[in-house]
């Protein structure tokens, strides 16, 4: 089986280590391509130009990674894996560009059969438009398309892919599952649906998670005033399984493009 991954960044390259190293002992070759040609560069020489946890070591060990910034070479792959970034736009909307784009550069080169995965985080409603821009620039092309959103931290992106809570797969037909199932060594943390009730779990993850951090920093403001210590508080509250401790940290909260 052939993965191309598209995007060499912090979802991108994680993920590429990741499957070659879940695919070591069943085949396959993974491919990234990337329009960075000095990223590309530097991981052709094995270094990563931004740090995870055993990510360059992994790197180091690997010989069967190809980076290219060619996007002809997606003629000859099974599954390809659009991680490119979806930022908003001037008017706070999703910027969906960088997938078109990548699309515009695949779409005479794809072969019959082949599953489209998208990875980015994209709101619902998304993955299908992306179809149909394909399916009106290649109309004689059979494709399968997905939604397979990461949840991967930074700094532990490598261990998370390898080791993930659940594995969300939004499919519309039994083909995308049985690719993604032997892709994943048929795991029992698969876990299918829509793809519009991927993409959504998605952002409601994102969501929820952001609603414990600022909920936590406004409650140690209260701490504050009530003289009551925060830490003892928090892990007091995190004792309880319906609640749990993480993301439970008073601290400055967060921010950056990504949660």
């Amino acid at each position: 089986m052939n993965i191309q991954i598209i995007g060499s960044g912090y979802v991108g390259l994680p993920t590429a280590v990741g499957f070659n190293m879940l695919l070591a002992n069943r085949g396959g070759v993974i491919s990234v391509i990337d329009i960075d040609k000095d990223r590309i560069k530097n991981l052709q020489s094995k270094k990563s130009i931004f740090y995870e946890k055993k990510l360059n070591e992994e790197l180091l060990k690997q010989n069967n990674i190809q980076f290219s910034c060619d996007f002809k070479n997606v003629k000859n792959q099974d599954i390809i894996f659009i991680c490119v970034p979806t930022p908003n736009d001037k008017n706070n909307q999703i910027d969906l560009s960088y997938i078109k784009s990548v699309i515009d550069s695949i779409y005479k080169y794809l072969k019959n059969g082949v599953l489209l995965c998208i990875k980015s985080t994209v709101i619902p409603g998304s993955t299908l438009s992306i179809k149909k821009l394909l399916q009106k620039k290649n109309p004689k092309l059979k494709f399968h398309i997905a939604c397979v959103p990461e949840f991967l931290k930074e700094g532990s992106a490598l261990e998370d892919f390898l080791n993930p809570d659940r594995i969300i797969c939004g499919v519309e037909d039994e083909r995308s599952k049985e690719l993604l199932t032997k892709l994943y060594n048929n795991s029992d943390k698969l876990f299918f649906t829509s793809i519009n009730d991927a993409e959504m779990i998605k952002y409601a993850s994102n969501s929820f998670l952001s609603l414990k951090v600022a909920f936590i920093n406004e409650l140690a403001n209260l701490c504050e005033k009530s003289n009551c210590d925060i830490n003892l508080v928090s892990l007091g509250m995190g004792l309880d399984k319906r609640i749990a401790p993480y993301f439970l940290n008073a601290s400055i909260g967060y921010g950056g493009s990504c949660f």
